[in-house]
């Protein structure tokens, strides 16, 4: 063997060598930009799963601040006890008294006023009353629905009182 010889191992040797390490810390850096994009995937799912979780305890939150209104009312209308025939009954007649004053009124209103008027309550008034009278007498509805519904998905015999 003689110095060139020598001197060629030597040099593909260390040519190998550095070809080894730029292909080891070729493949390095593919694999922690694989596990950046996973860690990114991963906190985007955390996040997704955070603010669904956030959602759902708003909701959850939003309905039993309503069952304790509803309860709450339903407790005060229970304390008012029993009364003169006369009062129990314009007590019962206050929101449809009140939602067909509402209506007659808007339809007096829309029938009697001049163009610029008219346009007024075709954008204000007649929403309002409408609102009113799906609000007061929808939730009754939507109440009987819910009941309804209960009670052919859970096998119950619940009913309502209105």
């Amino acid at each position: 063997m003689n110095w060139t010889d020598i001197l060629g191992n030597v040099a593909s040797g260390g040519l190998l060598g550095l070809l080894g390490t730029g292909v080891n810390f070729a493949l390095g850096y593919f694999q922690r930009k694989q596990e950046h994009a996973q860690r990114i995937e991963s906190l985007r799912l955390e996040g997704e799963l955070h603010a669904a979780k956030t959602a759902g305890d708003v909701a959850v939150a939003r309905e039993q601040g309503a069952a304790g209104a509803f309860v709450a009312s339903q407790q005060a209308e229970a304390n008012i006890g029993r009364s003169y025939k006369w009062v129990e009954a314009v007590r019962a007649l206050t929101r449809p008294g009140l939602t067909l004053l509402l209506v007659l009124l808007a339809a007096v209103l829309r029938y009697s006023a001049d163009d610029a008027t008219r346009a007024y309550i075709d954008q204000n008034i007649i929403v309002t009353a409408a609102a009113a009278v799906t609000w007061w007498f929808g939730q009754r509805q939507l109440d009987r629905s819910t009941t309804s519904w209960g009670n052919k998905t859970a096998g119950a015999s619940v009913s309502t009182k209105s």
